[in-house]
């Protein structure tokens, strides 16, 4: 029934807009399609199309992409499929051992992307795809992992709920972390999900079962709803010869100011990471300057109050509003009811106080003037 439902939605849609508020339809009805499908598999039912502004109106990355709309497509009429998630990680060459892990979750894919040699083996099942992408940087080969999901989910004519990125070198220190995190993921729908860092949280940060609304998380391991995908990815990759930490310096302040109480950390899942490998980490005052420059662009994108969210430090501990489970739609910031009701950041934020004052490192105050410190004045990339 499913390839019956996929085949006949592949030949017949027709989408279109009519007036003012763009109604979507297609030939045999998106909403039908798509109920019939997730009846068969048991799955949630997807997103309607929605009316604008929504998705990649949100985005300042899509300028920097030639044939944007082409190499990032939104797949949001898509009915969902098989398959809830998929795991996708960048390695070297062959794939680690550890990560073998990923490779046979029921209702999950696997995508492995090699950047210095390309993989002579096939994969070890039908839930693992293996792609080249040579010569890619952290945050490049991010984005070419997600070019290649985007297209693997038009050819099959399904999306995934959760895309998650991750890299090749983290390491589980939880009994069944993947079931335990894909039930998270299905009860909270965060807008982007993450696991525990012990080494960063500290021995005293709360385990069992605990979810807590982060704004400053880390790239190691994130999953991205569905929804969330057209306005917060692909990456920015500007600044990328200065330093890789600008392109998640950028989904921090953005994901955060658009989604405050639905970025989630599953504390009760805990994870460390092996290697670490060199690589551009920019002087801080230079990181200051793109972040300043990362903001001014989402700002003329968002209105208030959202905008008034792009700011640095976060509360207390990396702490950002409470735990919010999904009620509206992710791929429109402005059907946040917080933000309607201009509830969250009132204003640009706090003086820093002691707990503040330790991320200040990090490398930006955003909500704030300039540091002290900060001399180089001049744009990196002009507005």
């Amino acid at each position: 029934l499913l390839s019956i439902l996929l085949v006949v939605y592949d030949k017949e849609i027709s989408v279109h807009a009519q007036g003012t508020g763009a109604a979507w339809t297609t030939g045999l009805e998106d909403a039908k399609i798509e109920s019939a499908t997730s009846e068969v598999l048991g799955l949630p039912v997807s997103s309607a199309m929605p009316t604008e502004p929504h998705g990649h109106v949100f985005n300042p990355n899509l300028v920097q992409f030639n044939d944007s709309g082409a190499q990032f497509p939104s797949v949001r009429h898509l009915p969902f499929g098989p398959k809830r998630y998929i795991y996708a990680y960048q390695t070297r060459a062959d794939p680690p051992k550890h990560m073998k892990v990923f490779e046979q979750r029921p209702l999950a894919d696997c995508l492995v992307m090699s950047f210095a040699r390309q993989l002579s083996t096939p994969p070890p099942s039908l839930n693992v795809v293996y792609h080249f992408g040579p010569g890619t940087s952290w945050t490049t080969g991010r984005n070419e992992m997600l070019r290649f999901i985007k297209a693997r989910e038009l050819n099959q004519g399904w999306k995934y709920e959760y895309i998650i990125l991750m890299d090749d070198d983290i390491i589980f220190k939880t009994k069944k972390p993947l079931e335990t995190f894909e039930n998270f993921l299905q009860d909270h729908q965060p807008a982007v999900g993450g696991a525990s860092i012990p080494a960063r949280d500290g021995a005293k940060a709360p385990r069992k079962g605990a979810v807590m609304p982060v704004c400053a998380f880390d790239a190691l391991f994130n999953a991205f709803h569905h929804e969330v995908v057209d306005v917060l990815l692909p990456y920015d990759q500007r600044y990328e010869k200065m330093s890789w930490y600008c392109s998640q310096q950028d989904i921090i302040m953005r994901s955060s100011a658009m989604y405050k109480g639905h970025i989630l950390e599953l504390r009760s899942v805990a994870i460390h990471n092996e290697d670490h490998s060199d690589y551009p980490k920019g002087k801080r005052n230079a990181r200051f300057r793109a972040a300043k420059e990362q903001q001014a662009r989402f700002e003329k994108l968002v209105p208030e109050p959202i905008y008034r969210c792009s700011r640095w430090p976060c509360e207390w501990d990396r702490l950002n509003g409470v735990v919010l489970k999904k009620s509206w739609d992710y791929g429109n910031p402005l059907a946040n009811p917080a933000a309607q009701e201009e509830k969250i950041c009132p204003h640009r934020g706090p003086v820093f106080g002691a707990e503040e004052k330790k991320y200040l490192d990090f490398g930006f105050n955003l909500h704030g003037n300039d540091t002290k410190g900060f001399v180089n004045t001049r744009p990196i990339f002009p507005i």
